[in-house]
């Protein structure tokens, strides 16, 4: 395999980054159904689901785990801001040692190029924006759905850990509908 690098921002964002894999052999054509850009050799993508906030959300194989995973890539602009990639690089380390039923784990994070990513395992069922739209949700769904992101924030605000963009197309929920 030949080292990833990834051009400027707006080609990225216009889909111009031509590198793919197929079967673990990097190739050149992006016809082929099953070749799939890999990010830190790892890292297949399957769709672009949204962007949000500083990041823009992907839904990925991890090659390696062979899983499912959500990549969130964090532009320059966002990462010069926070005090660079170092900087991104301690507050994910203390992201990832926190230990709470409703916050998803962190499983994976690093540089790219002048960008930042961090992978998560991908939930399979609706977010809450998706579950919300258009009925209304029973107050003691709502009563239960509180509970369990409190106790999360309140696990992550004991360890200096601000999410700093909870909506509820970032909250997700398990296959057995736990909120996270």
């Amino acid at each position: 395999m030949r080292h990833l690098t990834r051009p400027a921002d707006e080609e990225f964002s216009r889909g111009l980054w031509h590198m793919w894999y197929k079967d673990g052999v990097a190739t050149d054509s992006p016809h082929d159904w099953a070749a799939r850009p890999l990010l830190a050799h790892r890292y297949a993508w399957r769709q672009r689901l949204a962007r949000h906030g500083a990041a823009t959300s992907h839904a990925a194989w991890d090659v390696v785990l062979e899983r499912a995973v959500l990549v969130e890539i964090y532009g320059p602009s966002f990462v010069a801001a926070c005090g660079g990639v170092d900087a991104l690089a301690a507050r994910a380390s203390q992201v990832e040692m926190l230990e709470h039923e409703a916050i998803v784990p962190l499983q994976d994070f690093g540089r790219w190029a002048t960008s930042f990513f961090a992978a998560y395992p991908q939930f399979p069922d609706a977010t809450l924006q998706e579950r919300a739209a258009g009925t209304p949700l029973a107050v003691t769904d709502v009563q239960r759905l509180v509970r369990r992101l409190a106790g999360a924030l309140d696990t992550a605000h004991a360890a200096d850990v601000v999410h700093g963009h909870l909506t509820p197309a970032r909250i997700v929920f398990d296959t057995d509908g736990r909120a996270s």
